[in-house]
This record gives structure tokens, sequence and C-alpha cells, in this order.
């Protein structure tokens, strides 16, 4: 598992996003989606992610 470092949606995927994976994010419009995405980017960056 790859913890996303977002502590919430970690705790609901029981640890992170399992790998290897290919993620899809849905919602409505305005809902954060980007948002999310760009956070899981930043942080697994940091954590020298490849």
């Amino acid at each position: 598992m790859e913890p996303t470092g977002i502590k919430v949606l970690d705790e609901i995927l029981m640890g992170g996003l399992p790998r290897p994976s290919a993620v899809g994010i849905i919602g409505r419009i305005n809902s954060g989606k980007s948002w999310m995405a760009k956070q899981i980017a930043i942080n697994l960056l940091q954590r020298d992610f490849r």
C-alpha cells in the first residue's frame, strides 16, 4: 500500500492505494477532485515515489 498523505482517505482505503494500480477520481463539479489528485501527487512526490 502507498499512503496518499490524506489521513481520512488513507483510513477509508485501509492504508492507501495498492501498488501497482490505476486510480480514477469521480465526483460532482466543484467537489474537490482536482485538489485531491494534486494533493496525492504532491504527497507522493515529496516521499520520492516512483
